[in-house]
């Protein structure tokens, strides 16, 4: 079985410096990106510029699928991976902005289709925004695999409660919220949804 070419490496290049004149450089690009998947040994990935606002440049590079030789363009499927964390957090926080959630109240105030299970650590410390966003809030789940092309893939309550399809363990607090740092993949990602 083969990997979904979401699951291959994914480049993202939020800002690329341009010339003195304002334009970009392409040839610039072509070279930079090139480098970089040989040095870094990336099969495949896309990439696009944002100039403005809007975008100025989006292309393929390398393959997808080596063995089948499937190129990479620019509606290639990637798995977002740790670059949805940023965005995530960022969701996060125009929502505080906006006064619509708080960094520091217990986050279930706040979560209505799915809760974080109370056990005695919770009881302690409850689970808050701020927690979540900075990794301390005591989650499991410290690694995500992904789905295999022909695999059927899980709804974000089995992620969450760790219900088959999902290949990951239930998201639970494992230890007292904010005692320490410890990574937890799905959390900051999941909990935007």
């Amino acid at each position: 079985m083969k990997p979904r070419p979401r699951y291959y490496y994914t480049a993202l290049l939020g800002v690329l410096c341009a010339s003195g004149s304002g334009t970009l450089r392409a040839d610039h690009v072509d070279d930079v990106v090139a480098a970089q998947m040989k040095q870094r040994h990336i099969p495949g990935l896309a990439l696009a510029i944002i100039d403005g606002g809007a975008v100025a440049r989006e292309q393929g590079y390398g393959y997808a699928d080596t063995s089948q030789r499937v190129a990479v363009t620019p509606s290639t499927l990637f798995q977002a991976g740790s670059v949805s964390k940023a965005a995530s957090a960022l969701g996060a926080l125009h929502l505080v902005d906006q006064g619509k959630a708080s960094l520091d109240e217990d986050i279930n105030s706040k979560l209505r289709t799915w809760q974080i299970p109370q056990n005695a650590l919770t009881k302690e410390r409850v689970v808050t925004l701020r927690l979540i966003l900075s990794h301390s809030a005591g989650l499991t789940v410290h690694g995500f695999s992904g789905y295999l092309v022909d695999a059927p893939l899980p709804s974000l309550l089995q992620i969450l409660n760790g219900q088959r399809p999902a290949n990951s363990a239930a998201v639970r607090v494992e230890e007292v919220p904010g005692s320490h740092w410890s990574y937890s993949e799905e959390a900051i990602s999941s909990f935007s949804n």
